[in-house]
């Protein structure tokens, strides 16, 4: 039977590594641009080669180099190439499992070789971690790559499904009762030498796989790229083809649009003979057809005048080679006879040499347009006139109430130009929009409105008459401002001297209701007592009793009659002051003398406050108005309080003295505080009501104090009481 040298075996496959090395750095060098994974393939073969290289320097080097160091790298390598082929295939995944398994072979390999030596666990660990990298690189070649390449990577997947059988066939034998392993690798027997022969032909077979793969790509690139450049080849001609037939037609096209132009278009040479022509401008020279245009000029249709301003103008542009846009010329209709102007643009076509060769004139009417600017300068005019001569305020706003425009009279008005601005920011002093302000509802068209606005221009009230508009194009209002301030003050005016006379009329009634029913209760009074004191066997008891009636009512009588000569005097303006020193404190104290016992009758507390002494408080007064209007106070705060306090004094104040009468009575409501210094007024008016009086009493004091250079107020709350205040110059 043929033994195997193993070590021989392991040089031989050192060797062939080593060539099949040379040949894959080969492949890199002329494919490592066109693609991807080549590097990875020269440094798989390299780490395997120089693997094989320490396995047989083995028993010359130490052992955890050419076993545990050795192996590491063959396995690395195997790592390696499998990275290369994904990236060829651009299908590149995540190698940390790769990595671990790496990690995890290096130890179990470096345990059984320095710490329990142990050549059969070591053979396993090999075939082992082999066998799962070979596995996950025949998967990738038959599998993950796309299918259209798998052609190409299909005997090299066909190579590591051999790798993957020679691994499993190698993991059989150590199975219990398998073959015996030796304890040296290179005195191993005849099978491990077939299995190392076995890899030493799958890796020649690896080699040829790669190049037959990389070369089939080549191919296979370069037959599309042909295909692709012949492609583009047809693809040229046809866009050729098409870019004649659109040329072609885009002539067409051009000549079409140019004959059936509205506007007058024509091409000449450097004599000004017509090259071309259209209808439109076949139409203004007068020619019937193009071919009658042809080759002719200007004056071979029109007159010599406006021939020559048009051929004048040609030369200037052919002459200077610059061209002339949308200048205004004028002629006449060579059929009608009629101005026709229009806007005409001269454009000179250069040589290969930049000089004028041809020339392009187009001409544009604008008669229409002249004689409707003419009309619109015409309307312009008289707008701008009526709105001069409205005598209101005009304004356009938008829908945000910006101002668009506004008249003269505006101006004047408001006394700005307001243009961009809000409008109620110019119109009200609080900058806030109008209450009935038509904006907040919406512009409407076609109808036109009226509204009152309040406090434009602070406190001027106008009449605003608006309608919807389109203004520069936008939805807009029209605004006229009609001042009504006059006229409203007018109304008002009126409406308060109908309302003061009627209340004049009603007090007056009232006062002549109160005044018969004041004068007729003391006279009734003094006829009747007059007339029982003249009866027989009165006794002096009664006697002075009915005495006392008759002067009280005789006095009351007197103070009514009095106070209707002092608003008699008033009216008349014939009331006349007696002004002198007064001593304040004396007259306040005759005033409480007076009054202290008609109080302690109502049980009543009243008391006064008095400052300084007799000669410090004096001034300059009409005593007797004063101590009238004090009484009268006085009188009103005993007659409306039913329980509690009266009481009065004075105190200086800002420079005048200022008398005060205060009481803890009905009160007065608010609403009436004013209207009790009127004429003839009483809160309560009616029949029945329960205090007496005429409603002259207030009224006169106003007018007294305000006869002395004073003011007079009342401070109340109805059930608590009233304070009345009389300050007079000092």
């Amino acid at each position: 039977m043929v033994s195997f040298d193993m070590r021989t075996i392991i040089l031989s496959f050192l060797l062939t590594y080593l060539v099949c090395t040379i040949v894959i750095f080969i492949l890199w060098v002329q494919y490592h641009n066109r693609y991807k994974g080549t590097a990875h393939q020269v440094l798989n073969f390299a780490l395997q080669t120089l693997g094989l290289l320490l396995i047989v320097l083995r028993g010359r080097i130490p052992d955890w180099i050419s076993v545990d160091l050795a192996n590491t790298m063959i396995i690395a390598g195997i790592i390696t190439g499998y990275m290369g082929l994904e990236a060829y295939a651009g299908k590149k995944s995540n190698q940390l499992h790769n990595f671990i398994l790496l990690a995890v072979f290096t130890l179990i390999h470096t345990w059984f070789t320095l710490v329990d030596p142990d050549l059969s666990a070591r053979n396993l660990n090999i075939s082992v971690t082999s066998l799962i990298l070979f596995f996950q690189c025949a998967w990738l070649m038959l599998y993950r790559v796309p299918r259209k390449d798998i052609s190409m990577t299909h005997p090299i997947g066909l190579v590591f499904v051999a790798f993957c059988l020679v691994c499993l066939t190698n993991i059989l034998k150590f199975i219990p009762g398998g073959k015996e392993i030796p304890v040296d690798y290179f005195d191993a027997g005849r099978f491990d030498s077939i299995v190392v022969i076995l890899y030493h032909m799958l890796v020649i077979l690896l080699t040829y796989s790669l190049v037959l793969m990389y070369s089939k790509n080549l191919l296979s690139d370069i037959r599309s790229e042909e295909e692709k450049r012949l492609l583009s080849n047809i693809e040229k001609e046809t866009e050729q083809q098409k870019y004649h037939e659109l040329i072609r037609y885009e002539r067409n096209l051009l000549r079409t649009l140019i004959d059936n132009m509205p506007d007058p278009v024509s091409v000449k040479d450097r004599d000004g003979h017509f090259l071309l022509i259209n209808n439109a401008h076949l139409e203004v020279i007068g020619a019937e057809s193009q071919e009658e245009a042809i080759g002719k000029s200007i004056f071979d249709f029109l007159p010599g005048n406006v021939a020559k301003l048009c051929d004048d103008a040609d030369k200037h542009v052919m002459s200077t080679g610059k061209m002339i846009l949308d200048r205004v010329e004028s002629s006449f209709h060579i059929e009608t006879g009629f101005p026709y102007h229009h806007l005409t643009s001269r454009i000179p076509i250069p040589d290969t040499e930049g000089k004028p060769l041809q020339l392009i004139t187009i001409s544009h009417d604008i008669t229409d347009k002249k004689r409707a600017e003419e009309i619109h300068r015409d309307n312009a005019e008289f707008n701008r006139s009526l709105l001069k001569t409205i005598p209101f305020g005009m304004d356009i706003v938008d829908e945000e109430g910006t101002i668009l425009f506004l008249n003269d009279n505006f101006r004047e008005l408001f006394g700005t130009d307001s243009i961009g601005k809000k409008c109620w920011d110019v119109y009200r002093e609080d900058k806030k929009q109008c209450v009935n302000c038509p904006l907040t509802k919406g512009i409407v068209y076609g109808k036109t409105e009226k509204y009152e606005s309040h406090g434009v221009l602070g406190d001027r009230v106008f009449d605003i008459y608006h309608t919807g508009m389109k203004y520069q194009g936008r939805k807009a209002m029209l605004e006229i401002f009609h001042d009504i301030t006059d006229h409203k003050n007018s109304e008002d005016e009126l409406i308060r001297s109908k309302e003061k006379a009627e209340e004049s009329d009603r007090l007056k009634t009232a006062f002549l209701h109160n005044v018969s029913h004041e004068i007729r209760t003391p006279m009734n009074a003094i006829v009747g007592f007059t007339t029982l004191l003249g009866e027989p066997g009165i006794t002096p008891e009664n006697h002075r009793s009915y005495l006392e009636i008759v002067t009280q009512s005789s006095n009351h009588l007197l103070s009514i009659v009095t106070d209707i000569i002092e608003i008699s005097n008033l009216e008349a303006g014939k009331m006349k002051l007696n002004m002198s020193k007064v001593n304040i404190n004396s007259t306040l104290e005759r005033l409480y003398k007076q009054f202290n016992p008609i109080a302690a009758n109502k049980g009543l507390e009243f008391k006064h406050e008095t400052s300084g002494s007799d000669k410090e408080e004096y001034f300059y007064t009409d005593n007797t108005k004063l101590f009238q209007v004090l009484s009268n106070l006085l009188g009103n705060a005993i007659k409306f309080t039913m329980d509690g306090y009266i009481k009065f004094g004075y105190k200086r104040k800002d420079g005048n003295i200022e008398f005060y009468v205060s009481d803890s009575g009905i009160g007065i409501p608010d609403d009436q505080q004013m209207k009790v210094f009127e004429r003839f007024y009483q809160v309560d008016s009616s029949e029945n009501r329960e205090y007496e009086g005429t409603g002259l009493g207030l009224s006169l004091s106003k007018a007294y104090i305000e006869l002395l250079g004073g003011k007079i107020r009342v401070k109340s709350e109805v059930g608590k009481g009233s304070s009345f205040f009389v300050s007079l110059p000092c």
